[in-house]
C-alpha cells in the first residue's frame, strides 16, 4: 500500500487495466435487472501498520470531506451502496448509512469473516482479508449476496 500511495491515483488506474482502483471514489455497477449498487471505495486507515500508508493526517482529512461529500449526495432510495476500505474504519459508514448494504474491508487479518453489525439490521461487515494474522495467504475468498430494493 506504501507504494500505491506514493505513485499516486492516476498511475494507480494504469496499474489495473481489468479492475477499477477506487482511491475515495465510486463507480455504479447496474444490475441485469436495472438495480444500481454504488460501491465506495477508500484506502484509508486509521490503524498503525509498519508502512503507515494512507495514515497521514492529510489523507485521512480528504478521506472524511470526500466520503461525507459522496454519501451526502441525494440518491434513489433503490441504489444500494457497498463500502469498501482498507480497515474497518467506522467512521467512513456514518455518510453512507442510508442505503448502505455492505462493508468490506481487511486490513484486520485476525478478524476475518462475515457478520452483521448489531447496529444496523441487514447491514454486512466483511473482512475479506486473504491473509492471516503471520501474513500467510490462506484465508479463502468470500462470496457475497445481497438483497436489492425492489
Amino acid at each position: 500500500d506504501a507504494e500505491l500511495e506514493q505513485i499516486g491515483y492516476s498511475e494507480c488506474m494504469k496499474l489495473f487495466s481489468n479492475g477499477t482502483y477506487l482511491e475515495n471514489t465510486s463507480i455504479i455497477v447496474k444490475t441485469k435487472q436495472k438495480k444500481e449498487i454504488l460501491i465506495y471505495g477508500s484506502p484509508s486507515s486509521n490503524g498503525h501498520s509498519g508502512n503507515s500508508a494512507f495514515q497521514s493526517q492529510e489523507f485521512t482529512s480528504e478521506t472524511m470531506r470526500r466520503s461525507t461529500e459522496e454519501g451526502g449526495t441525494a440518491r434513489p432510495s433503490s441504489q444500494s451502496i457497498v463500502l469498501v476500505t482498507h480497515g474497518p474504519c467506522k467512521h467512513l459508514r456514518k455518510p453512507f448509512e442510508r442505503n448502505l448494504k455492505a462493508h468490506i474491508w481487511g486490513h484486520a487479518h485476525g478478524a476475518y469473516g462475515a457478520k452483521h453489525f448489531s447496529d444496523r439490521e441487514g447491514v454486512l461487515s466483511i473482512c475479506a482479508s486473504t491473509m492471516d494474522t503471520r501474513y500467510c495467504p490462506t484465508n479463502a475468498p468470500i462470496v457475497m449476496d445481497i438483497s436489492l430494493p425492489p
